[in-house]
């Protein structure tokens, strides 16, 4: 007998500070999940901040209904969070009513039956007041601890802390981006989450096998650098494998980044060259270099996030067919993932150069090229593929929980 089809998937909207667009990180995240999505049970709203990023609605999703929640005004929003915390919290709290209010005469005839938000800066308050005024489950992505780096007063934690457990609590699922993450949330909070790595697309390319010239070594060894830079904490990891490889004869390639801004941060070497932003930068990364090189930062005010966040670059790099050397702390998720992973990375650990010429004389071998390569293109295709965080989101999202009930005065729950 054939087995019984899936319910189809509710009508969802996203409200969240975070537009859906196949651009970089979360953003990316966010469009992996839901490119596939039927178009006609999807509305994505984007509640922009009051300095908002430039929006490409050439990478939105095709044929979906998308929104803009302008905010309900725009005076007084650093000042208070600054000076006058007491004031801004009823400002914040009475501007996600507000904005609740207006989301839900967008969707009225869409007749959405649940929310999905992303933690990232104020939007995800919107989406709770929403769902709980529609009595619609909330479904919750988190992807890193991005409202503990916006400058606020040290007495608007606490009650942030108290906001985002209530609100993590009483979500109908909590789809957290790395086991680090879903642990330390669940300790802090009291309840469980779910594992939901970033994915790759539905159309990513994948290589069957290391690119054929990897073993070659009549070249000096050229290691590749692919993605934007966040954190200064990165440019110095930057600069030191830039004179890690330049004591060795080898070359750093830099991908995303130009030319001017790689220089203004300290990389004006002969052995640094920098490519720009590429549209084909894994094809470009595969003929050119042996290695691909991921940092994390050392950065104590950092460490929060990255013991728990997740480098979204290891999605495209290990979909490469190129070896990967790690670069962070022992605490950083990138350094645990590859640990619980052998032979999936060369891995450094403590900061300075040392360590990254030790790593580096590794990768000048070509056997030990290869055999890191096929690992991290095994490992990747487990953890990270299409199909694999549809099957995790998909069921999620059917899990009818009913709606939020959300308090942003509620107190923590004590964990478990």
């Amino acid at each position: 007998m054939p087995g019984k089809a899936d319910p189809p998937l509710p009508r969802l909207c996203y409200v969240g500070s975070l537009q859906v667009e196949a651009t970089s990180a979360s953003m990316m995240l966010l469009y992996r999940l839901l490119e596939t999505y039927p178009s006609d049970r999807l509305v994505v709203i984007h509640a922009v901040e009051d300095d908002p990023m430039p929006e490409r609605p050439d990478r939105r999703i095709k044929d979906v209904r998308y929104f803009d929640l302008h905010p309900s005004f725009t005076r007084g929003w650093y000042f208070t969070r600054m000076r006058v915390p007491g004031l801004f919290w009823v400002m914040l709290k009475v501007h996600a009513w507000w904005q609740a209010r207006r989301a839900a005469k967008l969707v009225e005839s869409f007749r959405p039956e649940v929310i999905l938000t992303i933690h990232e800066q104020f939007g995800w308050l919107t989406a709770a007041s929403l769902a709980r005024r529609l009595d619609l489950p909330l479904h919750f992505v988190l992807h890193d601890e991005w409202f503990r780096n916006i400058p606020m007063a040290e007495a608007l934690k606490p009650r942030f802390e108290r906001a985002f457990g209530s609100v993590y609590r009483a979500a109908a699922s909590r789809l957290c981006v790395s086991p680090y993450m879903e642990q330390e949330y669940g300790r802090r909070y009291g309840a469980p989450g779910t594992v939901l790595y970033p994915s790759r697309s539905r159309t990513s390319p994948g290589y069957p096998s290391p690119p054929a010239g990897l073993g070659r070594t009549a070249e000096p060894l050229k290691v590749a650098y692919g993605g934007n830079v966040f954190h200064q904490g990165y440019w110095e990891a930057l600069r030191q494998m830039a004179s890690a490889l330049e004591s060795i004869g080898g070359q750093l390639l830099i991908f995303g980044p130009d030319r001017v801004e790689v220089m203004r941060n300290g990389l004006d070497r002969p052995n640094v060259i920098a490519h720009g932003f590429v549209f084909d930068m894994i094809d470009r990364i595969r003929a050119e270099a042996h290695a691909l090189f991921l940092p994390m930062t050392f950065e104590a005010r950092e460490k929060s996030n990255m013991q728990i966040s997740f480098p979204s670059k290891l999605v495209e790099y290990t979909a490469s067919g190129l070896p990967l050397l790690i670069y962070g702390p022992d605490y950083c998720s990138a350094v645990r993932w590859a640990r619980e992973n052998p032979e999936s990375a060369e891995v450094v650990s403590k900061e300075g150069r040392e360590g990254l010429v030790r790593a580096l004389t590794n990768l000048s071998e070509p056997d030990r090229r290869e055999k890191l390569a096929q690992r991290a293109l095994e490992v990747g295709n487990r953890y990270f593929s299409f199909d694999s965080a549809m099957a995790i989101f998909g069921p999620a999202l059917r899990a009818r929980k009913p709606g939020i009930g959300f308090c942003p005065e509620s107190p923590p729950c004590p964990a478990q």
